[in-house]
């Protein structure tokens, strides 16, 4: 019997698990039937290897992943489907959907890599559409002596925006500009 290191999630909902029924012990015995045949019997792998391969049962409400139950624990259906497939989920990784699908569980589709990569490789977060940016919204390039990261949440700033702005704010108040003072640079990017 192979065991799975699994680390338990909050987001997914408790689902109903079967109980294999052994000779000698009885209905309630508590033994989870833990088999990958029961497993993959809940994946819809008809595109072929290469498609993706919806997870069929249960998905966490909110956030469209694959809930499942596995050796007793409740897990991501995709994160069990990678550690069946290649083994355990190296320490301080996730599991990637190549595919961009959350319900699928392809092994072909997952890709254990760490959270930052992860975030980075998403077409839609707002980490990793400001991370892609070249330039500012008012056309400045965001690199080189131009590009430096606030303290606060080391978000990316064009200084020439931010010079702008603490020029209008002292010609409209008459008072000096506080800008930058509560919140100093960290570093300046550089190009290297």
């Amino acid at each position: 019997m192979a065991t799975f290191n699994l680390s338990p999630t909050r987001c997914y909902p408790s689902s109903v698990l079967a109980l294999e029924l052994t000779p000698g012990r009885g209905l309630f015995s508590g033994e989870i039937m833990n088999n990958e045949k029961r497993f993959w019997s809940k994946v819809d792998k008809s595109g072929g290897p290469d498609a993706c391969w919806p997870w069929t049962a249960s998905l966490s409400q909110g956030t469209g992943y694959g809930a499942a139950s596995f050796n007793g624990k409740r897990a991501g259906a995709h994160r069990i489907a990678y550690e069946l497939s290649k083994g355990p989920i190296p320490e301080g990784l996730t599991i990637d959907h190549l595919c961009r699908k959350r319900d699928c569980i392809n092994p072909a589709h997952l890709e254990a890599v760490t959270l930052r990569v992860n975030i980075l490789r998403s077409p839609t977060s707002a980490g990793a559409v400001n991370a892609r940016k070249t330039h500012c919204k008012h056309g400045h390039p965001l690199s080189g002596s131009n590009l430096a990261t606030w303290n606060t949440r080391r978000e990316r700033v064009c200084k020439t925006c931010e010079k702008i702005r603490g020029q209008r704010y002292e010609r409209k108040s008459g008072r000096k500009s506080l800008r930058g003072q509560g919140r100093k640079f960290v570093k300046e990017v550089t190009d290297e």
